[in-house]
């Protein structure tokens, strides 16, 4: 008869029977550990995590001063500006279209075209600009900023001065339309 090869029934009974020992231990380890977070997580208080109307550090409460006022005027004063903005564009875009434009910058007919199409250009960028800012409280700030600069460059072009801006415009037919935004007249 030949030799035996490998481990007796002994031994292999004995490490089947290590091996289930410590799977169930390691199954209780793990059931206890789960249990004892159970208990602590039912034990501790319930902690809300922060947001915005909740934020974890409020602000201190100030007589006469309701923060949803404030939120309410931030979101109304964002979408006056947004309105601002567009409307603004409109009524020079119509007027450009209509031919009425020069009427309304100091020099008529004898304005520079280039420095109308300048104008309409800086309007237009902030026109997309607010396409892409809605009117929350929280872009307020960045669409009055938007808002002031529509009005210096009305003011400016209704004044006929210099629109202090550099343009370079790629047109979809490829051609390339450049203006340093200053106020010129062309002679007849």
């Amino acid at each position: 008869m030949p030799p035996k090869q490998g481990l007796p029934g002994w031994a292999i009974g004995l490490i089947v029977g290590v091996s289930a020992l410590l799977i169930l231990l390691l199954g209780a380890g793990i059931w206890g550990i789960n249990a004892l977070g159970r208990t602590l997580n039912d034990a501790m208080p319930e902690r809300q995590l922060p947001t915005p109307e909740s934020p974890a550090y409020p602000e201190p409460k100030r007589p006469g001063h309701d923060a949803s006022e404030h939120t309410d005027g931030l979101a109304s004063q964002a979408a006056t500006d947004s309105e601002y903005i567009v409307s603004t564009t409109e009524k020079y875009r119509t007027a450009r279209s209509d031919g009425t434009i020069t009427q309304l910058v100091p020099g008529g007919d004898t304005v520079d075209p280039d420095y109308i199409t300048a104008f309409l250009y800086v309007l237009t960028d902030l026109r997309s600009a607010v396409r892409f800012t809605p009117a929350t409280p929280d872009n307020a700030a960045q669409l009055r900023e938007y808002a002031e600069q529509t009005a210096e460059y009305e003011r400016r072009f209704l004044a006929g001065e210099d629109l202090d801006v550099d343009i370079t415009i790629t047109r979809d037919d490829g051609s390339v339309f450049e203006s340093d935004g200053k106020y010129r007249t062309k002679t007849p």
